[in-house]
C-alpha cells in the first residue's frame, strides 16, 4: 500500500510531537499501512541502538571554557573608528590652519599648487556614506 505520509510526519509521531487529533489519525493509519509500520520499526531500532551507547561526559575544563565564553561580555574595539575620526579631524584642522596662513599672506603658494594639492578630485573614489563623503558635503555647504 502506497501512502502520502511523510517521514517528517512519522518522525513527529514517533517523538510524540503531533497534536492529539493527528496522533489518533496516524495511529489508525498505521493499523493498515505496512510501509509506515516498517519506517516506524526502523526508527525504533535506531533509537534502541543509540540508547545503548555510553554517554560521554565532557571534561570539566571544556565546560568551564565554554561557559566562560558564553558569560563573558563581548568587547567591541573602537580603535579603528577612533583612528579614522582622529585622522579626519587632523586633516580638517591642518586644512583650516593652512587656509588661515595663506590668507594672512604668511605662505606664498601659486594657485595651481593649491588647486592640485587640495583638489576635491582626490575624494572622487570615496564610497557613499563614508567619512570622506561626509567631509565633502560639510565643506560644500560651508562654501555656499
Amino acid at each position: 500500500m502506497k501512502c502520502n505520509i511523510s517521514h517528517n510526519e512519522l518522525s513527529a509521531f514517533f517523538d510524540g510531537e503531533l497534536p492529539p487529533r493527528k496522533m489518533k489519525k496516524l495511529e489508525s493509519h498505521l493499523l493498515q499501512c505496512d510501509s509506515c509500520q516498517e519506517v516506524l520499526h526502523a526508527m525504533n531500532l535506531i533509537k534502541n541502538s543509540v540508547e545503548k551507547f555510553e554517554q560521554e561526559k565532557p571534561s570539566p575544563h571544556l565546560v568551564s571554557r565554554v561557559m566562560g565564553h558564553l558569560q563573558a561580555p563581548r568587547r567591541r574595539t573602537i580603535l579603528p573608528k577612533a583612528l579614522v575620526v582622529a585622522l579626519l579631524l587632523l586633516v580638517i584642522v591642518s586644512g583650516n590652519l593652512t587656509e588661515r596662513l595663506i590668507h594672512q599672506n604668511r605662505i606664498q603658494i601659486q594657485p595651481e599648487v593649491i588647486r592640485n594639492t587640495f583638489a576635491l578630485s582626490s575624494f572622487d573614489a570615496l564610497p557613499n556614506r563614508s567619512l570622506g563623503q561626509a567631509y565633502l558635503i560639510v565643506m560644500e555647504r560651508n562654501n555656499e
